[in-house]
């Protein structure tokens, strides 16, 4: 695309006026002093393959109507010049006494972090400080606070000894092995306690099952357990292993339910045909 040609005037305009504008302002007083319809993106590149800048040092840019962006040059230079070795507290308290403004420690942030300036802290004590906690034992928060502390040595209302029983929801009879901070870890069934007693650690893969199905403390006897695989318990729990009236149970429901999801499906497919010709004789009626 051909570059669009600007006058040695057009050209000094800009460079003249630049400096004091925004590009949206620029754009403005350009169309108005030489009778243009100059586009904000047309100027900009004008602006770009002359190569005329606005002269205002990174991040002193200009708002619309003219007003600089938070900080002035000077402003700038001293927050330069003083953040050295101060913290960021510090630094908005000195830079409010000094300009009588109000700025607040997040906008005096945004404004290092943004330019790149640093404090040369390193947030450690440096040799020879002295921490301002020094010498004070333990923190009190006051109030009725002692009273209920843990004492050294005290434990939670909900801690058992090793060796304690408690039985879960499905009705499994267990027996705290440890006491250590992985509390998932510290419980094991009594039924494979007693199975690895007299048999060695379980296979992978495998579980101790009831052969009797008695998980209470009735069923858990040696001659009531058995070793099996994961695969070989999930066929014994197979439907073709259920007593005979209750698999006639099981698939006479499995029945019903089919013939509810059919009748289900086969009423909603009725309905679409009736919504779809209302819609047909509403936009015929328009």
């Amino acid at each position: 695309m051909k570059r669009k040609n600007y006058t040695g005037t057009q050209l000094a305009f800009l460079k003249r006026v630049y400096l004091s504008m925004t590009v949206e302002d620029l754009t403005a007083a350009f169309n108005n002093e030489f009778r243009e319809k100059k586009t904000v993106s047309a100027i900009r590149s004008a602006l770009k393959n002359h190569k005329i800048t606005c002269g205002r040092e990174p991040g002193a840019r200009l708002y619309k109507n003219n007003r600089l962006r938070i900080f002035t040059p000077e402003q700038a230079e001293f927050v330069r010049r003083n953040y050295s070795g101060r913290s960021g507290e510090e630094l908005t308290a000195l830079f409010n006494e000094t300009f009588g403004e109000n700025k607040t420690l997040q906008q005096i942030r945004t404004f290092v972090h943004n330019r790149g300036i640093v404090s040369g802290r390193t947030g450690h004590f440096e040799k020879g400080n002295t921490p301002h906690n020094k010498g004070i034992k333990g923190w009190d928060s006051g109030g009725r606070s002692k009273e209920t502390r843990f004492k050294p040595g005290q434990r939670g209302s909900k801690w058992v000894p090793v060796g304690s029983h408690r039985i879960t929801k499905d009705g499994i009879v267990q027996e705290k092995v440890k006491d250590s901070k992985q509390a998932g870890k510290n419980w094991k069934s009594v039924h494979e306690v007693l199975w690895e007693k007299h048999n060695g650690p379980v296979p992978k893969g495998h579980i101790v099952i009831f052969k009797d199905g008695d998980s209470s403390y009735a069923g858990i006897r040696i001659d009531n357990l058995e070793c099996i695989s994961r695969a070989e318990n999930m066929r014994r729990n197979s439907i073709h292993n259920l007593p005979e009236d209750l698999v006639d149970v099981i698939r006479i429901r499995g029945v019903l339910n089919r013939h509810i999801n059919k009748r289900s499906d086969n009423e909603k497919q009725d309905r679409r045909p009736e919504r779809s010709s209302v819609l047909h004789h509403r936009s015929v009626a328009r």
